[in-house]
């Protein structure tokens, strides 16, 4: 597995599906975008991503510091998304 030296998170907010345009690597070695109903749920897609590119995720403790959670009534296609680069 590959150790994480520095890493950046990226907080997109709630878009919908249709409008989202995720975040290049710009620099970074590898980077991946997470969507769910809240941003826990995000940024906990957007880490899986990274493991399953042989990132080791679980020796990095990478905070979340956004508290996001779609609106009820929000249109089906929304999300928030939340970014994770990785070098």
């Amino acid at each position: 597995m590959k150790k994480i030296k520095n890493w950046q998170v990226i907080n997109h907010g709630i878009q919908s599906e249709s409008s989202f345009r995720a975040a290049g690597r710009s620099g970074y070695a590898d980077g991946s975008t997470g969507r769910g109903m809240d941003s826990q749920e995000a940024m906990s897609d957007a880490l899986k991503a990274l493991a399953k590119n042989d990132w080791d995720v679980s020796s990095e403790t990478i905070p979340n510091f956004f508290f996001l959670k779609i609106p009820k009534g929000s249109p089906r296609d929304t999300h928030v998304y939340i970014s994770v680069r990785v070098m």
